[in-house]
């Protein structure tokens, strides 16, 4: 593990200069809240490109850590448009999922940088922190 620190979003954008979100905040603010009660289902932010989807989960990680205290750690999927077949995209999602995940719990860059390590050697990834176990199940 390196002491490189892997943060969910880096900055974008000036907080001054964030506008016109503030309805979409409140939704995604009370939906933290209730992470903890296990009340929240997961949810996708999907918009064209240069809508401020990544903003947007910039202030979301933010927000979460400083005021609920809950670690919220957004997911990047990129998907092209191209055939694929249900099995091959889940595959490739619940890798990309579990990838940045470990990475995440474990701050460990290499892995979140590993584009190219599969889902079966994530499985065997070895350790003890609540979340990765819980995820491995």
């Amino acid at each position: 593990m390196c002491d490189e620190k892997i943060l969910p979003v880096e900055e974008m954008l000036a907080y001054e200069e964030f506008t016109d979100r503030v309805e979409i905040l409140r939704e995604l603010e009370a939906w933290i809240k209730n992470i903890r009660r296990m009340a929240s289902p997961s949810t996708a932010i999907i918009a064209p490109r240069r809508m401020g989807k990544t903003v947007l989960l910039d202030r979301l990680g933010k927000y979460g850590v400083l005021q609920t205290g809950i670690r919220v750690a957004p997911f990047y999927f990129r998907m092209k448009r191209e055939d694929t077949t249900l099995r091959d995209f889940l595959l490739v999602y619940a890798t990309t999922f579990f990838r940045q995940h470990i990475a995440y719990c474990h701050q460990d860059p290499v892995l979140y940088r590993n584009k190219r390590v599969r889902l079966k050697d994530l499985s065997g990834y070895p350790s003890d922190h609540k979340a990765v176990l819980l995820a491995k199940e």
